[in-house]
């Protein structure tokens, strides 16, 4: 399927944090919505992710080798 980050849209990957991004600090940063983030993390798709305790999290470098693939 399609990735919904565009090319254009990639100056944000220079902006990631040097810690792990909680489901809404991505959101933010990608203008993907959570719901979208949820769903893909269901259907097994998106940027690997980690879970500790009842949080999801994101490792910035997992979120560029999701990219840029």
């Amino acid at each position: 399927m399609a990735r919904t980050i565009q090319t254009k849209d990639m100056a944000f990957l220079d902006n990631l944090p040097d810690r792990l991004m909680t489901v809404y600090d991505l959101s933010r940063a990608t203008g993907i919505a959570a719901g979208t983030l949820g769903n893909w993390r269901t259907n097994g798709r998106g940027p690997k992710f980690l879970k500790i305790g009842k949080g999801i999290y994101y490792d910035p470098p997992d979120i560029r080798t999701w990219v840029s693939h």
